[in-house]
């Protein structure tokens, strides 16, 4: 079980976690956008955008476009988490005797001090229930199964 595990390989391993729902997430974003017909960019920052842009049309709802969106600007903050957690030496510190990792991004530090994100094993862990739900809902296209049926 792994609650019986040191702090540090519970929180490598929440962060392997964390990773594997964002590469899903990715995946599902890129799946949505071949749907449209649309080809994928290397960031998925960049294919969010595409995403954001495309118009509500016969076979892409108002509502479903909207949902869809909420979707995205979830995923985009998350995404921006991803960027300390995999670009980031992870040190596991005690706060108030409570373990919380901590990611100091090497691209965003300060000539004194250091920047860094704070994370409980919860909050971590609440990220990747996040990534994995937006990875599901994204996957479930209501109204878009049939473009590509459509166009055929």
């Amino acid at each position: 079980m792994t609650s019986e595990l040191p702090a540090n390989q519970r929180f490598a391993i929440a962060r392997s976690d964390f990773i594997d729902a964002h590469n899903a997430a990715d995946i599902a974003v890129r799946k949505l956008l071949t749907s449209f017909e649309q080809p994928s960019k290397p960031l998925m920052s960049q294919n969010i955008e595409v995403l954001v842009k495309q118009p509500a049309g016969p076979n892409y709802s108002k509502s479903e476009k909207a949902r869809i969106e909420r979707l995205l600007a979830d995923l985009k903050i998350l995404n921006g988490l991803r960027c300390d957690v995999v670009h980031s030496r992870m040190e596991v510190i005690a706060i108030s005797g409570t373990a919380h990792a901590y990611f100091a991004n090497v691209q965003e530090q300060h000539p004194y001090g250091r920047k860094g994100l704070v994370l409980t094993i919860a909050e971590l862990t609440d990220a990747k229930i996040k990534l994995s739900g937006i990875a599901e809902s994204l996957a479930i296209k209501k109204g878009l199964a049939v473009v590509k049926s459509a166009a055929a």
